[in-house]
């Protein structure tokens, strides 16, 4: 697994917002904690609900099938991109 905990510098969870993913509420709490505008972020996720979320925020949205969801399921939920792994994503990153 890459080494992205140096990367983390904020951290959203189930108890921080009273409405969950698909809602937008998650991604946008840790955008304004960020400082970063939503729609210079991305949301890394394997389920149709991660996509979901991304998109109805205004995020980038990666589908990785290292998970739960398909690559037709990740792709009709509207992913960006759709990658094998997470390991995938530091060649992403590096464009």
């Amino acid at each position: 697994m890459p080494d992205v905990a140096r990367y983390m510098h904020e951290f959203v969870g189930g108890q921080d917002t009273v409405r969950f993913k698909p809602h937008p509420a998650p991604l946008n709490l840790a955008a304004h904690k960020l400082g970063v505008p939503i729609g210079r972020c991305l949301m890394v996720g394997d389920t149709t609900v991660d996509i979901r979320a991304a998109r109805r925020a205004g995020a980038w949205s990666v589908g990785v099938l290292c998970g739960l969801g398909s690559q037709d399921e990740l792709a009709r939920a509207g992913a960006h991109i759709i990658l094998n792994s997470t390991t995938e994503l530091s060649d992403l990153l590096r464009c």
